[in-house]
């Protein structure tokens, strides 16, 4: 969303689970972020993990009625979350969820997304720059690869 035209991103504001003045402000504060930085940092959560999990398993067995109702469970939790990390100060540790960072198409809009889950709890703020940094060059060079050009 934070290379999303205006209307797209207001319509998305718009479906917050918590609409409320500060809710959004930290929404708008979350986007500038990630333009700023140019990926996306996001907390790891129980939630989180424990949908990696079930969607691992529900691969393996996907007529499983019990992990399928888990998952959407799950996913109905993690949109009540509040989960970007918009501060990475230099004393503090984090539990990353996920890093991404946009690929760009010939049009400048956003066609996919280079992403990197899995990290370890308790990350230091430059470990978790650096792979956002990574992330970010990988997803540079898929949008050159692609043709592509970030928006102007």
């Amino acid at each position: 969303m934070a290379w999303a035209p205006a209307a797209d991103v207001e319509a998305w504001l718009a479906r917050t689970p918590d609409g409320s003045a500060e809710a959004v402000a930290r929404c708008r504060d979350a986007l500038e972020l990630v333009r700023r930085r140019g990926y996306a940092v996001t907390a790891g959560s129980d939630a989180q993990r424990m949908l990696g999990d079930r969607a691992f398993r529900l691969t393996d067995d996907p007529g499983r009625a019990e992990l399928r109702d888990d998952v959407a469970e799950l996913l109905a939790a993690l949109a009540r979350e509040d989960y970007p990390v918009v501060d990475l100060a230099d004393d503090q540790l984090f539990d990353v969820g996920m890093v991404a960072a946009p690929v760009f198409g010939p049009e400048g809009s956003v066609i996919a997304a280079v992403s990197a889950y899995g990290f370890p709890m308790g990350l230091p703020a430059e470990t978790v720059m650096a792979a956002g940094r990574t992330v970010r060059e990988t997803a540079a060079l898929a949008t050159r690869r692609a043709n592509g050009r970030p928006p102007t």
